[in-house]
């Protein structure tokens, strides 16, 4: 009788074949209430919007016939639209999509799908005009208000033992001074400043970026004890130093023809520095020598212009030319604002608690950074700054990178994770 009881049992041991998508979303018609309604109705009459065949429903669209997908089942067919078919975009997905399928509210539930597709949000950029908004910085009338300070380089090492240009500008006059020093140490930092305050003012604002030797204890310290306000721009937002990479611009070329005809870069700083300082300036109508010191200053290489400038030169009032210059400044400005804003789109405020993808910068030579995420997250934003910059940390119990992250970032750089 074993071999009875082997038959009795057979029916236990079971070879299945997985469903193929076409039978289980004609399967799924059957339990979505709302196809069942229009498919009753169906059987009793025709309808300009749907069809019914073999007994299943479909949409009519544009002389095409689209299967009317039941809610079980949109999310594996926007997921084979979209997810399988290379993380394409909004119109491509409901293109793609369109060609067989479709269901209720399918634009909105495209659009939702591929906004918070964790693959899009992770390697996408932020499409359409970059959201940013530019906020000017009062300039006064007046020099020593604010001034801007950065560090330009590694350069060669000098015989000295100098690498790096300490670069301070005033915001109303545009006065530069570059001084070359060994490193972006903080201490540093404060031997050149107290060095400038020594000869010029002490600023009421210092703007820089987010240098370590910017946000270290040891420089808070210093400003405070200044009673300087500090304000530190949001990563990778050059505009928000705008007046150091204006300098940038020229010391670059500057630099490199004089550097290469004294074969010295240190040496050849000083005569830059002059050459900046004395120069026109579009945005204040005059020279920073002139505003600083209500002259232009006599170049010792060129004696004879000097002569002839002393005699020739008339000298206006301090006061009326600055006046004058703050009056350029503020309508240079507001031209520049409304440039910028044409070319961006106003940025969309963010709430404490939300959270955010950051830009992934990587500065790591040698690697090919083409194929890698555009952006890192997620991060959580924990104070709003004010003129669209925002605090972010790690989110609590959960770290992205081995270093715990906390820094200050605008939305240009930014975008939220899951809507």
């Amino acid at each position: 009788m074993i071999h009875v009881d082997a038959l009795s049992r057979a029916n236990n041991i079971l070879v299945l074949e997985e469903n193929t998508l076409e039978q289980n979303l004609a399967i799924s018609q059957n339990l979505d209430s709302s196809i069942q309604k229009v498919k009753s109705e169906l059987e009793i009459r025709e309808c300009t919007k749907f069809e019914l065949r073999n007994g299943l429903v479909y949409r009519k669209s544009k002389g095409k016939l689209l299967f009317y997908v039941p809610s079980l089942m949109e999310s594996q067919i926007l997921t084979m639209c979209h997810d399988n078919f290379g993380h394409v975009g909004v119109d491509k997905t409901m293109e793609y999509l369109k060609r067989s399928y479709w269901f209720p509210g399918i634009k909105e539930k495209v659009k939702n799908h591929v906004r918070n597709c964790l693959k899009c949000i992770t390697f996408s950029p932020i499409g359409g005009a970059v959201p940013s908004e530019l906020h000017n910085i009062p300039k006064g009338n007046k020099p020593f208000v604010t001034i801007h300070i950065d560090h330009y380089g590694p350069l060669e090492k000098t015989s000295t033992g100098k690498r790096y240009i300490f670069e301070i500008i005033d915001c109303f006059t545009k006065f530069v001074k570059l001084y070359a020093v060994k490193s972006t140490k903080t201490c540093e930092v404060i031997n050149q400043l107290e060095n400038y305050f020594r000869h010029y003012s002490v600023p009421l604002r210092i703007v820089s970026d987010r240098e370590s030797c910017f946000t270290s204890n040891e420089f808070e310290k210093f400003v405070r004890e200044h009673m300087i306000q500090h304000i530190k721009v949001a990563t990778g937002s050059p505009k928000s130093n705008g007046q150091i990479e204006r300098i940038n611009r020229d010391l670059t070329p500057m630099l490199s023809k004089l550097a290469i005809l004294t074969n010295k870069w240190e040496k050849a700083l000083g005569t830059v520095e002059f050459a900046i300082n004395n120069s026109f300036c579009r945005s204040t109508g005059n020279s920073p020598s002139v505003l600083l010191f209500g002259i232009s200053q006599n170049d010792p290489s060129d004696p004879l212009r000097n002569l002839l400038g002393a005699e020739a030169e008339k000298e206006d009032d301090l006061a009326e030319v600055r006046e004058k210059a703050q009056s350029q400044n503020e309508k240079l400005q507001a031209y520049n604002k409304r440039m910028y804003d044409q070319k961006h789109r106003p940025p969309k405020p963010y709430n404490v608690g939300d959270y955010m993808m950051i830009k992934n910068i990587d500065v790591t030579p040698g690697i090919n950074k083409k194929l890698l995420p555009r952006y890192r997250g997620p991060y959580e934003i924990k104070k709003s700054l004010g003129n669209d910059r925002y605090w972010i940390t790690d989110v609590e119990g959960f770290l992205v990178t081995q270093i715990p992250f906390e820094g200050v970032r605008c939305p240009e750089n930014m975008k939220l994770w899951l809507q």
